[in-house]
């Protein structure tokens, strides 16, 4: 992966990140955000990558969970429609817009 492909990944994980922080605290104080991701060797290992960067900014540990794509979409599906909140930030597509 080159290094300017590599910046694009980092500044929008840290951006998804950034954005979990803020909805978060606006409900709640959280000591870990669990986010999901699909697991591709490039969005779930940028994840993995900044998150201790993330928990020392800010205090707030991240716990990356990665499936694959079918599990991914279920299992992000079940969690919105039972609310069961298991992850706090979630990668999706155009099949949540249905949710």
């Amino acid at each position: 992966m080159n290094t300017s492909h590599y910046r694009v990944l980092s500044f929008g994980m840290v951006l998804v990140l950034l954005a979990a922080l803020v909805l978060s605290g606006t409900v709640t104080a959280q000591d870990e955000l669990t986010v999901s991701y699909m697991q591709s060797g490039t969005y779930d290992k940028a994840a993995e990558e900044l998150a201790p960067r993330f928990e020392e900014e800010t205090g707030v540990a991240v716990k990356v969970v990665a499936f694959p794509w079918a599990d991914l979409r279920q299992n992000n599906t079940t969690d919105l429609l039972t609310g069961t909140g298991e992850y706090d930030v979630m990668s999706g597509s155009y099949y949540l817009a249905d949710v």
